[in-house]
């Protein structure tokens, strides 16, 4: 609320604050995210000058993990005891990685630079293989993929363009969901993308996530946050709805 921000613990019999002080912030908060460290919850926020600042709860505390300046759009993803970021900077000009422990922020470069970059996105597997992606909003949105490995960066095939995409690593490889009028699921193989499932209505923002050896996509006609959201269950190459559509129009859908 306004400068102030909670993290609620559900509990019977309901919802709880699991710190007597709240995070404060100076102007609000912008693009929350919540995330744990083995465990241990972690928030990330943009503030009003622009800087990406992440906090770690410790000891029924908020203790701070430190800022990164000049972040126009972020992505996080966690594995292990380390957060993985991937961030747009430099008026969306610079495609930058960067790790979190509970030590702090560790920025280990850039992947490009010199474009327009838009939604970035980070994947690990289980093995520990970090990959990032951006929207290259220069180039009719084509999709950079990259691998972090031995401190640099391997850009790999594009899956195509999309104006709205999600990436998402499991048991099964590296995938990546692009939306749009025919919304296409395509795994990683090697060096190029094969085509699994397609998605027989339109749908922005998709999201991915991962069951036990299944794949869930989250979609809406009209946006990830819209409406008829609905979860579909990647089977025997098609994906068949699961449960009844969210018939609630909201901010910031995920799926987990």
């Amino acid at each position: 609320t306004g400068d102030q921000l909670r993290l609620y613990a559900f509990a019977d019999p309901g919802w709880a604050p699991v710190t007597e002080e709240p995070l404060t912030q100076a102007g609000g908060f912008d693009r929350v995210t919540l995330t744990s460290l083995r465990d241990t919850p972690v928030v990330a926020w943009r503030a009003s000058d622009g800087a990406l600042y992440l906090a770690m709860l410790a000891d029924g505390a908020w203790k701070s993990l430190g800022s990164l300046p000049d972040v126009d759009d972020y992505a996080i993803t966690a594995q292990g005891g380390t957060l993985h970021l991937a961030y747009v900077t430099g008026g969306y000009s610079q495609a930058g990685y960067a790790t979190i422990t509970g030590s702090g922020i560790s920025r280990q470069g850039f992947c490009a630079s010199g474009r327009m970059f838009g939604s970035p996105k980070a994947a690990v597997t289980g093995q520990g293989q970090v990959y990032l992606a951006f929207r290259d909003v220069t180039n009719n949105n084509d999709l950079l993929i990259y691998q972090a490995q031995d401190g640099g960066f391997s850009r790999l095939a594009s899956p195509g363009s999309a104006s709205s995409y999600n990436l998402a690593a499991g048991s099964s490889g590296l995938m990546a969901v692009l939306g749009g009028d025919t919304p296409v699921l395509k795994q990683l193989d090697g060096d190029s993308w094969t085509e699994l499932t397609r998605l027989d209505q339109t749908a922005h923002e998709p999201r991915l996530a991962f069951g036990t050896d299944t794949t869930f996509l989250l979609a809406a006609p009209n946006g990830a946050s819209a409406k008829d959201l609905r979860v579909y269950q990647q089977k025997d190459g098609t994906f068949t709805p699961v449960g009844d559509r969210v018939d609630k129009g909201g901010d910031g859908a995920a799926l987990t």
